[in-house]
């Protein structure tokens, strides 16, 4: 016996060593794959992994990170490769619910990345995406938070059709139409729910203010003393109630009245509100009464003659009022939105908290957006104003009112040689602008530009955001910015990288816009950036011009030392072109 498992364990040896040798005899002529899958067999993990790295098999080098008990790199390869699903398993399974929950989302589980956010404190972009999901409900309450109360409303509507007997939702509904002065609607429904215990308090005072509103004081104040109930001594719990009913005095042209009322808060609560300035302002106007038509009729005065004194400061989320959602991905949600201070309308994008969950990130940021916001170029989108609080994160950015760039290939396919040419110098310039000031874009794609509907000019967006992803110490380890299609090859080998990988990216969509499609398409597009040569755009598109064709081959050149060193060689050979191709129309 112990003769047969010498035996066994020599042959054993003897398999390994082949097998080895196997390995190195595939690397050594360039098969790397299946170097690497050779190695794998033999359990030599670490060698596996660098060879699936090399070849741009992800999927394979996830499986050795897993397989290791490396969680977090295997997630950023799923992730890398669209595999979002797997990679936000990985990610909740090692804590890292903010990663977890963008997967989610890209991974078409809004309501599962809607839940960990929220968890997670980021209100804004849980309830975009119970939005997307079709919770309604959760949606409305989460908008009704951050002070959008028009989603709320949107939302809580959607979900009342669906549910008209929810009467949480009702009174929420109720309540947020009073804050938007659609007081019919809001009585209409509060009206519903006066016989609900639960709420009947609550839903009594919101009617009041709505009656306010309507300048039924009367009804008002009448509805403010059925909710006081038979214990109407003015307390602490109660003085919302109170306030209203001096309101209603105030409105009414009754100074003595509410002068009466706001003293009963003041004696409870000094710092109520605004009750010292109302105080006062019906002191004054008693007195000036008094003195015009004597302390017998100083009771009433004509409510023209009231002073409204209603003015609410201004909240975190109250500047910027959301008009409807614009767009969203991995850097966050953009909304359409009016700046009610500076009363114009504004991009609003809401970042997620992963990007600004730590200190150092939320300074980080701040540093690039004052980079990019000192930018100053015709084709870059301006950054207004950056707001971080807490875990949240908002940045204003200028509206542009038109499509992107993917909006109008997805509409056109191939653009014509004269816009190509125009819009690529104009990519060019944006790009240019941001490299002399050591900004790198780092995800340059079509979905990142947009075209003016006026003009038909380009603006380019996000940079410096993809920066700070780029700079998190789990990307650092493992994952890559940007997307695949337009990524360059020392992006994917996760290297270092400056001005030249935003050129390789420049070159895949200067490609697009003549070809209708990426250079690089299919099921392994990492290998093909890696090591294959981009079909000839000549055969594509046969009026290229020779110069164009051969731009795009050195801006999609493998080595970066082969590209283009700067943009404004590629701006001046793309104007020239251009104004070439105007001069051929105009003989034409």
């Amino acid at each position: 016996l112990a003769v047969s498992l010498e035996g066994a364990g020599w042959l054993e040896f003897q398999s390994r060593r082949r097998l080895d040798k196997a390995a190195e005899r595939y690397r050594a002529a360039g098969r790397l794959k299946d170097a690497a899958d050779v190695y794998q067999t033999l359990e030599q993990y670490k060698e596996a992994y660098e060879l699936y790295r090399e070849v741009g098999d992800f999927e394979s080098a996830a499986y050795i990170k897993h397989l290791t008990g490396d969680v977090l790199t295997a997630a950023a390869h799923y992730e890398t490769i669209g595999q979002n699903l797997k990679a936000a398993e990985l990610y909740e399974q090692a804590g890292e619910n903010n990663l977890a929950a963008k997967c989610f989302g890209k991974g078409g589980q809004p309501l599962k990345a809607a839940e960990i956010y929220e968890r997670l404190g980021d209100d804004f972009l849980a309830a975009g995406l119970y939005e997307k999901a079709g919770a309604g409900r959760q949606a409305g309450l989460l908008y009704a938070r951050v002070k959008q109360a028009d989603c709320a409303v949107a939302n809580f509507e959607a979900h009342l059709r669906e549910h008209p007997d929810d009467k949480a939702v009702m009174f929420e509904l109720g309540r947020l139409y009073v804050e938007l002065q659609r007081h019919d609607d809001a009585i209409r429904l509060l009206q519903q729910l006066t016989d609900d215990a639960e709420r009947r308090n609550e839903t009594l005072r919101w009617l009041g203010e709505a009656f306010i509103e309507k300048k039924l004081f009367d009804i008002a104040i009448d509805r403010f003393n059925e909710a006081l109930g038979s214990n109407p001594k003015p307390a602490r719990e109660n003085l919302d109630l109170y306030y209203g009913i001096g309101r209603a005095h105030e409105l009414a042209g009754r100074p003595l009245d509410a002068r009466e009322v706001f003293s009963k808060i003041l004696a409870i609560d000094y710092y109520f509100k605004d009750v010292q300035r109302r105080l006062e302002k019906a002191e004054e106007l008693s007195t000036a009464l008094r003195s015009r038509v004597g302390p017998s009729q100083a009771g009433v005065i004509r409510p023209a003659e009231a002073t409204v004194m209603d003015a609410t400061p201004e909240s975190r989320g109250g500047r910027y009022r959301i008009i409807k959602k614009l767009g969203e991905g991995g850097m966050g949600i953009v909304y359409l939105a009016t700046d009610t201070r500076l009363d114009r309308q504004v991009a609003w994008k809401v970042l997620p908290s992963h990007l600004t969950g730590s200190q150092d990130r939320r300074a980080r940021l701040l540093r690039e957006a004052q980079a990019v916001a000192r930018l100053s170029n015709p084709h870059i989108v301006s950054i207004y104003d950056v707001v971080v609080e807490g875990n949240e994160c908002f940045i204003t950015m200028e509206y542009i009112n038109g499509k992107t760039l993917r909006e109008q290939l997805k509409d056109e396919g191939k653009l014509s040689l004269e816009t190509s040419l125009r819009y690529g110098a104009q990519i060019a310039e944006a790009l240019g602008a941001a490299h002399r000031s050591n900004i790198i874009h780092r995800d340059v794609k079509p979905e990142n530009i947009m075209v003016v509907a006026d003009t038909g000019q380009l603006k380019m967006l996000d940079f410096g955001v993809a920066r700070l992803t780029d700079t998190m110490e789990l990307t650092q380890q493992a994952g890559m910015i940007g997307t695949l299609k337009y990524m360059s090859p020392e992006q994917i080998k996760g290297g270092a990288i400056d001005a030249r990988a935003d050129i390789y990216a420049f070159g895949c969509v200067l490609f697009e816009m003549m070809a209708g499609h990426a250079p690089f398409a299919g099921e392994n597009i990492i290998a093909q950036h890696l090591s294959e040569a981009p079909p000839p755009i000549e055969k594509i598109r046969p009026d290229s011009p020779g110069p164009l064709v051969a731009l795009i081959a050195q801006c999609l050149s493998k080595d970066a030392a082969a590209r283009p060193q700067d943009c404004q060689a590629i701006k001046d050979t793309l104007d020239r072109l251009h104004a070439q191709s105007e001069t051929r129309t105009v003989i034409n």
